[in-house]
C-alpha cells in the first residue's frame, strides 16, 4: 500500500492510526509527527479481514513524503499492482488531485487497460472542510483508476476512522496479487530474507542465490531465471530493492529499503548542500553517512548517478564534487544567445512528471558549456559538442500553458542536427524509463520564409505531419505566413533519414522517403545539380530546409567545411500525389472485375461469379500494403488464388453439363498457381532483406 499526497495532508497520521487504531490526533496537532522526507516504510502490518477471518493478509506500507524534491524519485518507488491512498487536506482548495491521479495512472500499471485502485481520503482537520471533491468528474477523466472516496477527521473519534480502516482492508483484500497463487518456495525464502534483514541491510547476489538454492524438503529455487523473477516480485512488493537492470548494482540487493532511502534523502535535506546550491563532495558523504562502510557509500552514491536514480552528477572540473540539479539556482545565468538562426525542436507534455528535466541535466552533464561548466540552472542548460551549442529550456507554451522542453541548436550546419539527435535520444531514454505509455507530443518548427530565421516559429505536431504524409498530402499551411510548406522538408529538417524511417515504421506509417535537392553556400564546397562547385554566395532553393542533411552512423558527415570530398545527393523533388488509376483501390477493383468475368464465363453462374469477384476485391483492399514489392506479392497471390478458382470453375462447368474432363487440362492453372506463389515469396523475401523503402 502506498500513501501519497501533499505535505501536511495527514499521511503520517493515517499511518499511525492504521498501526494503532486507538490513536487520536491531539488538539493543535501532534508535535511528535514530523513531515516525511523520502519514504517511511512500515512492513508486516497484518490483519484478518472482517468478511474472511480465516485468512491473514500481510501488508507493506510506504508513506511517501510530499515535498517537491521527492517527486524526482517517485518513478523508482511507485510500483504497479498496489493500493494507492491519496490523502488530501480538506481545508485547502488546491490539493493537486490531477497531478497525483496522472502520476498514478502513468506509473501504477504494468500494461495498458489495467485497473488501479485508488482511495481518496479527505482529511477534515478540526471540522474545517472547504473542498467539494467532484467524484464523477474525476472518474470519467481517469477511467483506468477505480476511485473510492472517504471523509475522516483524525482529531475526533466518530466512527469514520474505523470505517476508513475497514475500507482499506477491503480494497487490499481485493487486489489481484493477494489471491494469486505463488510457487511453493517463495514464502519460506521471503521469510528467511526478512529474518536476515535484522542483521544485514543488504546482501550480494551470491548470498541471495544461496538462500534461494537451499534445499527445502527436497526442492529448491536454483535456476537463475527463477531467482531473478522472484527478486523482481519482491522488488515490486517493496520487500527488497534490487535494481538488476543496472550492472553496477546487480550485486547490491537492499534488504532494508528504509536504510537506503534515508541515506539518499539525508544528502538532499542537509542544510550545507541546500546552501551550496546542490553541491557536495565525497568528504561530505563521509559526514552524512557516518554509519555506512566505504563500500556501502560507493554503492549508494552510484545509486544516485546517471542511469539509476539520476539525482546528481559528478563535476567534470572537480571530480570529487557532485551536483544535484533539482537544488540548482532558479536564476538563469547571463550569456550571449540568439534564437534567430537556430535548429529548433520542442517536446510538449499534456502531463509532465516531476524530475524529467533534472534527470536530463544529469544525463548531459559532460556537455555543459561555460568556462567553469556553469551554464546550467534549475530549468535550463547550455551544452556544447563538436563546435555546436544547444540551449535546452523547461518552460510553458504561451498558448495553452502546457509544459514544454524547448531545444535550440547553433553551430556548423552539418553537425548541429547530430547534436539535436543526441539531445532527443537522452530525453527519449527518460520517457521510456517512466512508462511505455508516456504521452508527449514532438513539435517540428516551420521552415517557411517567415519562420525560417524567426526566434518564435510556428510549430507542427509530428503526429499531424505523419497523417499528412500518410494521406499523400505533400504540403501543410503555416499559421504565421499562411503559406504552403512541404511536409517532407519539415520532417527532414530536424530528423536524419535513419531516425525518420524508424519513427515512421514504429508508428505504422512508413513510406518511401524521397531525397531532396540541397544547396550549401559560403566558404564551403557547394552541392549544385549533382556537381561540387565553389561559392561565396548565400541563397536558398525552393526545396531547401534548414540543416537538411542525412546523419550517418559516423557523426562526422562527409560534407564538412573546407572538405574536398563532398558527397552529392540525388536531386529528386517530393513525389506528386498518385493519379486515381494508380491507387490501390483501382487495382483491387480491376482484379475483382477480371475474376468475376472469368468465373462467370466458365461457370455461366452469375451468383458464383459475383461473390468471387467481390471476395477478390475485398481481399485486395484488406491486403493494401505500403511497398511496391509487397504489392506485387499480393497481386501474385491473388492471381494464384484466381488460377485455382479458374481450375475449379472448369471442373464445375463440365460437371454441370455432365461431361468428363481429361486431367491434363487442369495442369496449366495448377502449375501457374505454384509459379505465382513462388514469385510472391521472392517478393516478400526481397522486401524483408532488401531496401526498406521500396
Amino acid at each position: 500500500m502506498l500513501i501519497v499526497g501533499q505535505p501536511g495532508a495527514g499521511k503520517t497520521t493515517l499511518l499511525k492510526t492504521i498501526l494503532d487504531p486507538t490513536y487520536i490526533v491531539p488538539q493543535g496537532g501532534d508535535k511528535k509527527v514530523e513531515s516525511t522526507l523520502g519514504v517511511n516504510i512500515e512492513e508486516g502490518w497484518t490483519f484478518k479481514h472482517p468478511d474472511a477471518e480465516s485468512e491473514t493478509v500481510k501488508v507493506n506500507i510506504w508513506d511517501f513524503g510530499g515535498q517537491e524534491i521527492q517527486y524526482m524519485t517517485h518513478h523508482f518507488f511507485i510500483t504497479p499492482r498496489a493500493l494507492y491512498v491519496l490523502v488530501a487536506d480538506d481545508r485547502k482548495q488546491n490539493t493537486y488531485y490531477d497531478y497525483w491521479f496522472r502520476i498514478i495512472n502513468l506509473l501504477g500499471k504494468e500494461k495498458e487497460g489495467e485497473k488501479i485502485k485508488v482511495l481518496i481520503v479527505l482529511n477534515e482537520i478540526n471540522h474545517r472542510s472547504v473542498t467539494n471533491f467532484d467524484m464523477d468528474t474525476y472518474q470519467k477523466k481517469y477511467p483506468d483508476l477505480e476511485l473510492v472516496k472517504r471523509d475522516v477527521d483524525f482529531s475526533v473519534k466518530d466512527g469514520r476512522c474505523g470505517a476508513l480502516h475497514h475500507t482499506i482492508k477491503t480494497m487490499l483484500y481485493e487486489l489481484p496479487e493477494v489471491h494469486r497463487p505463488l510457487p511453493l518456495l517463495w514464502k519460506p525464502i521471503r521469510e528467511d530474507l526478512i529474518r536476515l534483514r535484522q542483521d544485514h541491510h543488504h546482501i550480494n547476489y551470491r548470498q541471495f542465490s544461496e538462500i534461494c538454492s537451499t534445499d527445502r524438503n527436497g526442492i529448491s529455487l536454483s535456476e537463475t531465471n527463477d531467482q531473478k523473477l522472484f527478486s523482481r516480485y519482491l522488488h515490486n512488493l517493496g520487500v527488497l530493492q534490487h535494481y538488476q537492470e543496472f550492472d553496477s548494482l546487480y550485486d547490491f540487493i537492499i534488504l532494508n529499503p528504509q536504510w537506503a532511502v534515508e541515506a539518499v534523502y539525508s544528502v538532499l535535506k542537509d542544510k550545507r548542500v541546500l546552501d551550496n546550491k546542490g553541491r557536495f563532495t565525497a568528504e561530505d558523504l563521509k559526514e552524512f553517512w557516518t554509519d555506512y562502510s566505504p563500500q556501502e557509500r560507493s554503492h549508494l552514491l552510484d545509486l544516485m548517478l546517471k542511469d539509476k536514480f539520476e539525482i546528481c552528477y559528478r563535476s567534470q572540473l572537480q571530480p570529487d564534487t557532485y551536483i544535484s540539479p533539482q537544488l540548482l539556482p532558479d536564476i538563469k545565468p547571463k550569456y550571449d544567445w540568439s534564437s534567430s538562426d537556430t535548429l529548433k525542436f520542442r517536446y510538449q507534455y499534456p502531463f509532465m512528471p516531476k524530475g524529467i528535466f533534472s534527470r536530463f541535466i544529469v544525463r548531459v552533464n559532460e556537455k555543459i558549456a561555460g568556462s567553469c561548466q556553469d551554464l546550467v540552472w534549475k530549468e535550463g542548460v547550455v551544452i556544447e559538442d563538436d563546435g555546436c551549442q544547444g540551449q535546452i529550456l523547461l518552460t510553458e507554451n504561451p498558448k495553452d500553458g502546457l509544459k514544454v522542453i524547448d531545444i535550440e541548436i547553433t553551430g556548423a550546419t552539418n553537425n548541429r542536427k547530430y547534436l539535436l539527435h543526441q539531445v532527443r535520444k537522452e530525453i527519449e531514454i527518460i520517457h521510456k524509463s517512466l512508462s511505455e505509455n508516456m504521452n508527449v507530443e514532438q513539435m517540428v518548427p516551420c521552415n517557411c520564409a517567415m519562420c525560417l530565421d524567426h526566434a518564435s516559429p510556428h510549430f507542427y505536431k509530428f503526429t499531424v505531419l505523419e497523417s499528412y504524409r500518410e494521406k499523400n498530402r505533400p504540403t501543410i499551411v503555416c499559421d504565421k505566413s499562411i503559406e504552403d510548406v512541404a511536409v517532407m522538408q519539415l520532417l527532414e529538417g530536424v530528423f536524419d533519414r535513419k531516425s525518420l524511417t524508424e519513427m515512421l515504421r514504429n508508428s505504422g506509417r512508413e513510406k518511401s522517403i524521397p531525397t531532396t535537392e540541397y544547396h550549401y553556400h559560403g566558404p564551403v564546397n557547394q552541392i549544385s545539380g549533382g556537381q561540387v562547385v565553389q561559392s561565396e554566395k548565400i541563397e536558398r532553393q525552393q526545396f531547401n530546409t534548414r540543416d537538411n542533411i542525412e546523419i550517418k552512423d559516423n557523426p562526422k558527415s562527409k560534407i564538412q567545411v573546407g572538405s574536398e570530398s563532398a558527397e552529392p545527393t540525388q536531386p529528386v523533388p517530393p513525389p506528386p500525389p498518385k493519379k486515381w488509376y494508380q491507387q490501390w483501390w483501382f487495382t483491387a477493383l480491376v482484379s475483382g472485375a477480371v475474376t468475376m468475368l472469368l468465373v462467370g464465363y466458365l461457370t455461366r453462374h452469375f451468383v458464383i461469379s459475383l461473390l468471387t469477384g467481390i471476395g477478390v476485391f475485398l481481399w485486395m483492399m484488406w491486403r493494401n500494403p505500403k511497398y511496391w514489392l509487397i504489392r506485387m506479392a499480393n497481386i501474385a497471390l491473388t492471381a494464384a488464388i484466381g488460377s485455382l478458382v479458374f481450375n475449379f470453375s472448369i471442373k464445375y462447368s463440365y460437371q454441370k453439363e455432365g461431361e468428363t474432363l481429361d486431367i491434363s487440362i487442369l495442369d496449366t492453372p495448377v502449375l501457374l498457381s505454384i509459379g505465382l506463389l513462388i514469385f510472391a515469396a521472392i517478393c516478400v523475401i526481397a522486401q524483408k532483406f532488401g531496401k526498406q523503402d521500396m
